[in-house]
């Protein structure tokens, strides 16, 4: 669960960008190995950056633009960054490979940012089905749904009820514990 990982949050194919997250304890060592700088970009901010293959010297892969998130600022709640690089199955695949031989750094299952959020107390479960709603929505009825699912759905009523069946619960565990008392 603690492994670093990486994948496309957006399809690969022909498009005139492609975005790449990596996310995990190692992103900021992973980061600085890309960029070859011992130094993080400005956190949040979109920097353009050489990206240079981490083993063949002074190859680059693409210049692109990188979002450093520390954590607990991002999406998964753990340092991430984003690489907005050009599109294409070419660059894409370049930049699957070189991902994928650097050391300590694995392939994202599909969902596994949002189970990293979900745990990570970013999101609830019923946001995490609501974005996965999104994703698979065929229909603006269906979209409009999720969004409403995902913006307003049932966290609010929900989260309201939880705190008060803990105060609920306090004041009884209150009154048992100190019975003898007014």
């Amino acid at each position: 669960m603690y492994d670093t990982i990486f994948a496309p949050i957006t399809a690969v194919g022909s498009s005139a960008i492609s975005v790449f997250r990596v996310s995990g304890e190692k992103s900021n060592d992973i980061l600085k190995i890309l960029i070859k700088n011992k130094t993080l970009p400005v956190e949040r901010r979109l920097t353009l950056k050489k990206i240079y293959h981490p083993y063949i010297k002074n190859e680059i892969i693409d210049i692109c633009l990188i979002c450093w998130m520390p954590k607990p600022n991002s999406y998964t709640g753990e340092d991430s960054f984003e690489i907005f690089c050009h599109g294409g199955n070419a660059t894409s695949l370049a930049f699957i490979n070189c991902l994928s031989k650097i050391k300590g750094l694995r392939y994202a299952t599909a969902g596994e940012f949002s189970k990293r959020a979900l745990i990570n107390g970013k999101i609830d479960l019923i946001k995490a089905e609501a974005i996965n709603d999104i994703i698979f929505a065929e229909n603006e009825k269906q979209r409009a749904l999720s969004m409403k699912q995902l913006n307003k759905g049932l966290s609010i009523p929900i989260n309201h009820w939880r705190q008060t069946m803990i105060n609920t619960l306090s004041k009884i565990e209150a009154t048992i514990d100190f019975s003898d008392e007014e």
